[in-house]
């Protein structure tokens, strides 16, 4: 469990969102970020989210709505466990810090 927190919190790094500046880069991030919050079980995300801070947690906000704008059989469920767990830390701010920003993943 412990793993997957380390595993998340490297994409989801603002810092690291900023440098990377191309398309390739970003959806390769998104699909980093997308295999391990898929890889976790749904008893353990709200652990999991506990360990991320406020601006993880936000950046974790963008991959998730990112993951919306595709939908797919069975990940739409484990986007929406995910949604409910992030809202549950990062409160309505996460969602205005979220549509308001101009930076996409």
């Amino acid at each position: 469990m412990k793993f997957f927190a380390s595993a998340l919190t490297v994409p989801v790094s603002e810092a690291i969102c900023k440098t990377w500046g191309s398309i390739i880069d970003q959806d390769a991030a998104f699909n980093l970020v997308l295999r391990v919050i898929l890889s976790i079980k749904t008893s353990d995300i709200e652990k999991t989210v506990s360990q991320l801070d406020r601006d993880q947690i936000d950046m974790l906000m963008k991959y998730i709505y990112r993951g919306f704008e595709n939908p797919s059989e069975g990940r739409s469920a484990q986007l929406l466990a995910w949604h409910e767990k992030v809202f549950a830390a990062g409160g309505i701010g996460s969602i205005v810090r979220v549509l308001t920003d101009k930076k996409r993943v």
